[in-house]
């Protein structure tokens, strides 16, 4: 949509404990994250207006989102994630060369595609149950709406330690999922023989492309950007708390000593 027009947003509310994303060519391309629910931990993810919604990114490789965490009460925890309308680049036919024109596509559509893909395409759900997320047309979800959320989940986690039951008794344990260990923790089964396997895994972000990447890569997955290599070349300081593993490699490559023929070769 044209810069000059104010962009509506939608919200939607989720307490899925499992990471996912959702590619869509939104102006050009955008990937949406859904981070792991918390139970303890309001999190509220705001998709950024200007790539969603402006023609033209704005300079400088701004970040997709950003994020507002709080504690809360045990169990009260939930993720909030609010979009903006946006659009898709669609060909022009009636022009006899090749042109391209934005297509609107409303911020409550955008919101009900994420959660129809999450809850739908992703993650197949049990009968009348499944992940507990869904659009809400108020700032915050309502305790109702939360009940309903758990109520919803509790049905689809209890399928799934049924089938991880019945997996493990046939001996079938490599097809026993972290999907299968993280529904047994959310509904605080931990003792079972099967659930110790989760791996907890920690993400970061790209610096070169803002996706999410495993916090230890040295190498995006998705734009294969070299990271200590980018930092270098754009004097980028890596940040020893939030990407520990290139910090480490550029602090080793400072304090490396040159090999006596290459000091001797650059005299």
């Amino acid at each position: 949509m044209p810069a000059s027009m104010t962009a509506s947003s939608a919200l939607l509310v989720s307490i899925f404990p499992i990471e996912l994303e959702c590619p869509r060519n939104h102006n050009g391309f955008v990937n949406y994250m859904h981070p792991a629910a918390r139970k303890d931990t309001i999190l509220t993810r705001t998709y950024n207006t200007e790539i969603l919604s402006t023609l033209g990114r704005q300079p400088g490789n701004p970040a997709f989102w950003t994020d507002e965490k709080r504690t809360t009460d045990l169990g009260a925890g939930y993720n909030l994630l609010r979009v903006w309308d946006t659009f898709i680049w669609t060909r022009d036919f009636t022009q006899e060369q090749e042109r391209y024109i934005p297509h609107p596509i409303a911020a409550l559509d955008v919101a009900n595609d994420l959660v129809r893909h999450w809850t739908s395409d992703v993650i197949r759900p049990a009968a009348a149950f499944g992940p507990g997320m869904k659009v809400i047309k108020t700032d915050a979800p309502t305790p109702e709406d939360l009940a309903e959320l758990r109520q919803v989940q509790e049905g689809y986690f209890r399928s799934l330690i049924t089938d991880a039951h019945n997996k493990h008794a046939r001996g079938e344990m490599k097809d026993i999922s972290d999907l299968h260990r993280a529904a047994a923790k959310w509904m605080g089964a931990n003792n079972l023989p099967w659930v110790p396997r989760i791996e907890e895994v920690t993400m970061k972000t790209c610096v070169a492309c803002n996706n999410q990447i495993r916090s230890l890569a040295l190498r995006c997955e998705h734009c294969n950007v070299d990271l200590p290599d980018f930092y270098r070349k754009y004097g980028i300081e890596a940040d020893p708390l939030n990407d520990a593993a290139v910090s480490a490699v550029l602090q080793r490559m400072a304090n490396a000593k040159p090999e006596p023929r290459a000091a001797a070769l650059r005299q």
